[in-house]
């Protein structure tokens, strides 16, 4: 027979257990979200040094081969000052 302090202990185990479960559910779902955005954004700056990294080496082949800083500003899309800081690197080396 159910007396009505065990109804409302059974009531209070119940929320209880609701509310462990919620958190737990949130917590999976909050790591889960986070680690897709942390590849995503680890995928989108990986692919960025890929890029500057090969705009440096064109424009590294091109300084060898004697063309203008603007010939290679225009080609490989970096500044004029990337370009000398290169040019400086290549006569250093």
């Amino acid at each position: 027979m159910n007396t009505e302090r065990d109804t409302y202990n059974q009531i209070e185990y119940a929320r209880e257990t609701g509310r462990e479960e919620g958190r737990e559910e949130g917590h999976k779902v909050g790591k889960e979200e986070g680690l897709k955005e942390g590849r995503e954004e680890g995928r989108k700056e990986g692919k960025e040094e890929g890029l500057k990294e090969g705009q440096s080496k064109i424009a590294m082949n091109l300084i060898r081969l004697g063309a203008s800083c603007e010939i290679i500003t225009q080609a490989t899309g970096l500044s004029e000052e990337e370009v000398s800081m290169l040019k400086k690197e290549l006569n250093n080396a």
